[in-house]
């Protein structure tokens, strides 16, 4: 596997995928410029969400927001990208940079984007001096050191690449120190405590962050909401896409503490699509869906996030509530079959889970499959052996209509 290649393709993806899992709305449900934005951000990069990012520059108007227009313009751009639509998305980008030449964050994200756009397309110089663009337009700037510095990987020039590294590092990227061991084999660790103990805005976020921790832990969840925007806009200043998807994961698990179950999505989906997925932010993205749009959204979610999290603890306890849930529904409405396909896989995730499998037991039973019941039922008392009274008579039964 070319590693410099690999670390080149993480550098773009983590700034261009948002992808979500939403409700079916079409575009013309969305009622203002901003609600129409978050929804198409709810889409992913599809044309579904590029007809939002219309509907939502159409409805500007002169006392909107002027950073909305922004990221309209960087969320079409990224869909357009994603559906690998190159000439529309430089289109958006560059009228992102031509709209706004005295806004240093909005003509840094144009000449990022422009910059991933050329790497896709090849042209690494290109992308190179792109890159170095943003740089210099708004330093410090981890998000485009990391990207230049993956190009550079890929063009063999390691010298350019481990400067660009280590000053990622000295800026707080926690990747940086995994490629500069992995790439060069060196442990800069020291060097980066060193560097964030200078650093007096690191300081300042890091207090922030410790603040916003102690609201989560007090209950006091629109306080460290607030907080925790406001840090991540700090990281977003650095450039930090790395630290900022990290901190919108703690504003989606606040939001959905505040039953604010759509802001958690939309915080939940960012960081999926931004390249930072785990199995603790698919289990909020699945349970604001849950609440947000029924079983069968929190379900999915969860499916999806077990594919790649397999292990998740988290997302495991979710999915399989979710799946006890949805069995008990099924089992009081006399829908054994569906009964039972829940209680059994909520059992298949956790095999000393005597409860699921019991029920999935009874569910086969009520159903008339009683070959598959004993099977359940086997499996229930060797779970829990003080089940074996209880379950007695069932099996017994089972067994003299299997023979």
């Amino acid at each position: 596997m070319n590693t410099s290649k690999s670390l080149l393709q993480q550098f773009i993806l983590s700034s261009f995928f948002l992808v979500s899992i939403c409700s079916s709305a079409l575009a013309q449900d969305c009622f203002d410029a901003n609600d129409c934005y978050l929804q198409g951000v709810n889409k992913g990069n599809t044309l579904e969400a590029i007809a939002f990012f219309d509907k939502a520059e159409a409805l500007m108007t002169s006392d909107s927001n002027k950073k909305l227009l922004y990221d309209i313009l960087s969320g079409r751009g990224n869909a357009y990208y994603t559906l690998k639509d190159y000439t529309k998305a430089l289109q958006n980008y560059n009228k992102l940079i031509q709209l706004r030449p005295d806004d240093k964050q909005a003509l840094s994200v144009g000449y990022s984007n422009r910059g991933n756009v050329m790497s896709s397309s090849g042209n690494l110089e290109g992308a190179i001096a792109s890159y170095t663009k943003a740089i210099e337009v708004l330093p410090p700037n981890v998000s485009n050191l990391s990207r230049r510095a993956g190009a550079y990987l890929e063009l063999g020039k390691r010298d350019e690449a481990l400067a660009d590294l280590k000053l990622m590092a000295e800026l707080g990227a926690e990747s940086a120190l995994y490629h500069l061991q992995k790439e060069f084999n060196i442990d800069y660790r020291e060097e980066q405590k060193a560097a964030l103990a200078k650093d007096t805005q690191w300081q300042e976020i890091q207090a922030k962050k410790a603040q916003a921790e102690k609201y989560i832990t007090d209950e006091k969840y629109q306080e460290a909401n607030d907080l925790l925007i406001v840090v991540g806009d700090m990281f977003r200043a650095r450039n930090d896409n790395e630290n900022k998807l990290a901190i919108w994961a703690d504003v989606a698990h606040v939001k959905n503490r505040k039953k604010d179950y759509r802001g958690a999505m939309t915080f939940a989906s960012m960081v999926i699509g931004g390249g930072a997925p785990s199995g603790a932010v698919y289990t909020e993205l699945a349970l604001a869906n849950y609440y947000e749009n029924g079983m069968s959204a929190g379900l999915n979610v969860c499916e999806q996030g077990l594919e790649k999290f397999p292990k998740s603890s988290t997302l495991i306890d979710f999915y399989t509530y979710l799946c006890r849930t949805a069995a008990g529904n099924a089992y009081r409405e006399k829908n054994y079959q569906d009964a039972f396909s829940f209680y059994y896989t909520a059992y298949e995730y956790n095999n000393k889970d005597a409860v699921s499998i019991k029920y999935a037991a009874h569910s086969a039973y009520n159903a008339g499959y009683f070959g598959k019941a004993l099977e359940c039922y086997n499996k229930a008392v060797a779970a829990d052996a003080s089940l074996n009274g209880e379950l007695k008579p069932f099996i017994d039964y089972c067994k003299s209509k299997v023979n």
